[in-house]
């Protein structure tokens, strides 16, 4: 029975990170498809399957259009900050030697060097110092912005006049984020630090999700994040995908084919958008990459 499961998959191809989503009562379909917003040069060209979606789609569904918004010049905010700190506005930290050992490890596994490397061994605040370690660290392992689905996808669907709806707007996102009581202090970067290793494999286990089309796999990076950091679940997820789905239901009563690019992890677990759509009797298929 095991090999011919195996042989199934192995006909049918390898899985995307991406669903086709049908109305039983009108057959009007609908694609689902993944994002993290970041992406490098070798997850170019995507699967022949998810481009196909596209093209044969009427519409181009995103949370927010990011192209409406510059792309953060990390260096410049970096050096923003630097200069703030020789004028005197900020004081710099008293490091116990266990904390500045895993700040240490830190900059060397995310290859910080130079006066970057100063900054934040004795200038910044924690908050920034998380911040910058955070976006280095997602930088090496998850790629950047520029090269993420969105900037990929928004473009061509600019070129070839397909309709752009937003589920969001930017002022939304700010909102929800400001909910987040996230403490800018000295104790919560030691803890972001001594997980800093924890926080690389959930990132390499969010990529390995993505490439193999494994929700199981992304909903347990979900879960260890709500274990390890904060649960900002609720806040982050299980209320947005309820008005997700709601939207996308919509989508699939008009005669219009939406191509939906959202956040990943929207779409996993029992909370999540591919389980609430089926829930109401919406037939969900797995997308493969025939190629493969």
């Amino acid at each position: 029975e095991a090999t011919q499961a195996n042989q199934a998959t192995h006909q049918k191809g390898k899985p995307v990170f991406a669903w086709k989503v049908t109305n039983p009562k009108t057959n009007q379909i609908a694609y689902l498809v993944g994002s993290i917003y970041l992406g490098k040069e070798e997850f170019y060209p995507l699967p022949a399957v998810i481009e196909k979606a596209f093209a044969a789609s009427d519409a181009l569904v995103v949370e927010v259009d990011i192209t409406k918004y510059p792309i953060k010049q990390e260096q410049s905010s970096i050096m923003l900050f630097f200069i703030q700190c020789l004028q005197g506005r900020f004081l710099s930290h008293k490091w116990d030697e266990p904390t500045l050992s895993l700040l240490e490890q830190a900059l060397e596994r995310t290859h910080i060097t130079g006066y970057k490397k100063s900054y934040l061994t004795y200038y910044a605040l924690p908050n920034h110092i998380v911040l910058i370690l955070s976006e280095a660290l997602q930088k090496e392992i998850l790629g950047i912005a520029e090269l993420g689905l969105e900037r990929h996808f928004i473009p061509a669907a600019k070129k070839t006049n397909k309709t752009i709806i937003e589920l969001e707007d930017i002022q939304t996102q700010q909102k929800m984020l400001a909910q987040l009581k996230f403490k800018p202090d000295f104790a919560t970067l030691q803890a972001f630090l001594r997980d800093f290793s924890i926080r690389e494999s959930l990132h390499k286990k969010t990529l390995l999700a993505l490439q193999t089309g494994d929700t199981h796999l992304l909903d347990e990076v979900i879960e260890a994040y709500g274990i390890r950091i904060l649960d900002y679940r609720k806040i982050l997820l299980i209320d947005r995908n309820i008005i997700m789905t709601e939207k996308i239901k919509g989508f699939l009563q008009d005669d219009k084919t939406a191509f939906v690019l959202l956040g990943a992890m929207h779409y996993v677990g029992d909370t999540g958008i591919l389980a609430l759509l089926k829930k109401e009797g919406y037939i969900i298929e797995q997308l493969y990459d025939q190629a493969a």
